[in-house]
């Protein structure tokens, strides 16, 4: 009795786990009024990445002191969040998509 439980609970697993399946994106079509926003918000994203870059070169001193601790991971850190993110905002993100995942993990 127990192995005929055991398969039904392995063969019900089996079989539902696409349930748990992601589904696919939905693609989202970018209308007059994203445009409009978009027109304001990439030169922001521009701008910010100038500026993101010019603050890494500032503060590179004080990084280099805080990745002296581990997990030594500091400049890659503080490089995603103030040039990297921006620019990625500015320029690969699709026309109105404005949930557009910053950092890969």
């Amino acid at each position: 009795m127990k192995l005929i439980k055991t398969a039904i609970i392995a063969l019900t697993l089996t079989v539902s786990a696409p349930v748990f399946a992601d589904n696919p994106p939905t693609v989202h079509k970018a209308d007059g009024v994203d445009i409009l926003y978009d027109v304001a918000l990439r030169p922001a994203g521009f701008v910010a990445t100038i500026l993101g870059s010019a603050l890494y070169v500032a503060l590179s001193p004080a990084t280099a002191i805080t990745s002296l601790q581990p997990p030594h991971d500091t400049f890659k850190t503080f490089a995603d969040f103030i040039i990297v993110n921006p620019y990625k905002f500015t320029f690969t993100r699709p026309t109105g998509d404005y949930n557009f995942p910053q950092t890969e993990k």
